[in-house]
């Protein structure tokens, strides 16, 4: 694909999560934010991968290859993490942005039946209008209500009446919405570096060990 750097075209490979089952055969699904030009001061050219999946029209292909990761999750709080065997009952995650897309399908095959687990969410987001896959996730609090907290955080004061956070995810925020550590505990949390980064910052500082946490 033409790139600013090499107009006439060079291999540009992006990881994207699928969003559809895993019991969907021939078929997948993927939900892709598309970052335009000059919106954001840092990244004038905006997103090379996800513009030019914009232009794109029906018919044309690409080539894809996976699965990759490192996280299986098997049914009844049992994870496969890297090559290690799992057993959890309570499930927290947290999600910056379009790191929500892993955290999906983990709740797509825990809600899926009652396994036995509790989930829990932090979403954040920059606006109420950023909110990726919004109403899947209310729908999902919505149907199972008492195995599944949901909770938003954006950093931009709504307009709306709004009952969750303003702000970043904070450990305050973490430790008031998430299973505390323990070990039938995992936290899973997935966004970009330095969301990410906080996220390791914070989760350390309340006591989760290794065999509690993991980053997509």
């Amino acid at each position: 694909m033409p790139t600013p750097e090499n107009p006439k075209g060079e291999e540009v490979e992006r990881k994207y999560t699928p969003v559809s089952s895993v019991r969907n055969n021939g078929t997948v699904d993927f939900v892709i934010k598309i970052y335009r030009k000059n919106v954001h001061p840092r990244f004038p050219e905006g997103g090379i991968m996800t513009q030019y999946l914009e232009s794109l029209e029906a018919g044309q292909s690409l080539l894809m290859r996976g699965p990759l990761g490192q996280l299986e999750y098997h049914g009844f709080g049992k994870f496969l993490i890297k090559k290690q065997i799992l057993q959890k009952k309570k499930i927290g995650m947290v999600a910056g942005g379009t790191g929500i897309t892993p955290c999906y399908q983990v709740l797509q095959a825990a809600l899926n039946g009652d396994d036995g687990t509790t989930l829990s969410l932090i979403f954040g987001n920059r606006t109420v209008e950023d909110i990726l896959l919004r109403d899947e996730l209310d729908q999902f609090k919505s149907n199972y209500e008492t195995r599944f907290n949901l909770h938003y955080t954006v950093d931009v004061q709504p307009t709306i009446p709004w009952t969750h956070s303003v702000g970043f995810v904070t450990a305050d925020l973490i430790k008031s919405q998430l299973p505390a550590p323990s070990d039938d505990t995992i936290i899973l949390y997935c966004g970009p570096p330095p969301f990410e980064e906080m996220m390791k910052k914070h989760l350390a500082g309340l006591g989760y060990n290794d065999d509690m946490v993991f980053k997509f």
